[in-house]
């Protein structure tokens, strides 16, 4: 029997006993002359496709037969940057205990095993890491990311924590477009860590990318918007995204069918639940405020002309084990159970204050120093109940908890005035709402962009940046 025969791929049995944790079959293997170290496609190693699984047994045994961790594959990653991604601290203390060294590599795009275990959120594999190796502070790629970028933009906030207090990273590094973890969690839709980056560690929510002068917000917009608005400059535009559709996660999926396999979900959608094509499902959702930044932007361009959208017709709020509708005109106010007639005077005495409130303004400021005053003073300077604080910090403000009330007040006070002016703007709701969903805003930048020379490829995923001399020139997708 010849234990050297491959398929089409140079794939071994050696590979493949490797990579289903079977170990009699790999330890018969060895002893009947496999060699340890053979190379698949990709230049693939028996103890590489071993360290895709927890499968320490079969580890050991090709280490005890001579399998070099060490060596490294078509893209520059050797068997311990594998572990580190899989995410086993057992085998990753057995594989430093063998080769202590063994930490010592970076991809052919100069990633460290640190990189890949902060981004897959291995927390345990990057406490040893830590612990272990000498790894240098905010180590970069080729592309100028640090670890704590990738803990950041991929929402492991525990490791981004472990970095800054045993790491000493920099939490405002750069890469080489210049963006900051700032931006790039705002790229990947990481609330949370964009509240840890602002709230706790003091980062300027308007800093600009260096390289393009870019604030996390225009990161934040995915739905095709820069490559329109630039395309409308006159640059050059490729974009290239690895779905089938525009948008990434700011699509919206439709036939129903098509959600099911974008979610790996068993079987198909029920009888009871209609027609595939009637369903139209965002991935996330959301409104737009009716005098928002992202309206603005639509009018400007004239993406407008391509979209239809509905003003949503009220929005509600809980209070006390009831619904009640939040007041949209002067009429429903007057009529709402939600405050009393001497607090609406308050309110409303409140409200003035806000719509004539001007920060560059001192004589609209009433007293009130807006990086200094806290949201809870302005309250109390109004003279508002709890029940109407309660019902403007959630209702209206939109924040989803009462951090804010310690916080100097100008935020608060920007997103009350931009409440009422999307209020006044459409009368019944400041919501607006793409009448076939948000996908409908990828798709109308994307026309846009098409129009002025963009091109744009679908099903078509990036594999590498190619970079010289500090400059983009070129992207690497299938071979091509």
């Amino acid at each position: 029997m010849d234990v050297e025969l491959y398929n089409n791929d140079y794939k071994r049995a050696l590979h493949e006993a490797s990579s289903m944790s079977q170990e009699q079959c790999v330890r018969y293997l060895i002893e009947r002359g496999a060699k340890i170290d053979c190379l698949k496609k990709a230049d693939w190693t028996p103890l590489m496709m071993a360290c895709t699984r927890h499968n320490l047994e079969v580890i050991k045994a090709l280490l005890d037969h001579g399998a070099d961790p060490s060596v490294q594959n078509k893209d520059g990653w050797n068997s311990f940057h594998i572990a580190c991604r899989e995410g086993d601290p057992v085998v990753i203390a057995h594989l430093l205990h063998t080769r202590p060294e063994v930490w010592r590599t970076e991809s052919k795009t100069r990633r460290t095993p640190l990189h890949t275990a902060a981004m897959h959120g291995c927390l345990d594999v990057v406490k040893i890491l830590l612990e272990r190796c000498d790894y240098k502070p905010d180590e970069r790629d080729s592309c100028g990311v640090t670890p704590f970028m990738d803990a950041v933009r991929n929402g492991h906030l525990c490791i981004a924590k472990l970095l800054l207090e045993k790491h000493q990273a920099c939490p405002n590094a750069v890469d080489i477009l210049g963006t900051q973890p700032l931006h790039q969690a705002s790229v990947t839709a990481q609330e949370e860590a964009l509240r840890f980056l602002v709230h706790e560690l003091g980062i300027d929510v308007n800093i600009r990318a260096t390289a393009m002068e870019l604030t996390a917000l225009h990161y934040a917009a995915k739905e095709c918007i820069l490559s329109g608005i630039m395309s409308v400059k006159g640059k050059k535009v490729l974009h290239m995204d690895r779905n089938s559709y525009y948008g990434g996660d700011s699509a919206s999926i439709t036939p129903l069918e098509d959600l099911y396999k974008r979610f790996s979900l068993p079987g198909a959608p029920p009888e009871t639940m209609g027609k595939g094509r009637d369903w139209n499902v965002d991935l996330i959702p959301k409104f737009l405020m009716a005098n928002g930044q992202l309206v603005r932007m639509l009018l400007i361009t004239q993406v407008t002309r391509y979209l239809d959208f509905k003003v949503i017709e009220g929005s509600f709020v809980y209070k006390k084990g009831s619904i009640y509708k939040v007041p949209s005109t002067e009429t429903e106010a007057l009529a709402s159970s939600l405050m009393g007639l001497f607090e609406k005077r308050r309110f409303r005495k409140f409200l003035v204050f806000v719509a004539n409130f001007d920060e560059n303004d001192p004589k609209t400021m009433e007293g009130v120093d807006p990086n200094k005053t806290t949201m809870r003073e302005v309250y109390k300077k109004f003279d508002l109940g709890q029940d109407v604080i309660d019902f403007t910090g959630h209702a209206i403000a939109l924040y989803r908890t009462d951090d804010y009330l310690d916080q100097p007040c100008l935020d608060s006070i920007n997103r009350i005035k931009l409440y009422s002016e999307s209020l006044a703007r459409y009368g019944k709701s400041p919501y607006l709402y793409p009448l076939y969903g948000l996908g409908e805003l990828p798709q109308g930048f994307a026309r846009l962009s098409a129009i002025y020379g963009g091109t744009y490829m679908l099903n078509k995923p990036i594999e590498e940046i190619i970079v010289e001399n500090g400059k983009i020139v070129g992207v690497k997708s299938e071979g091509e």
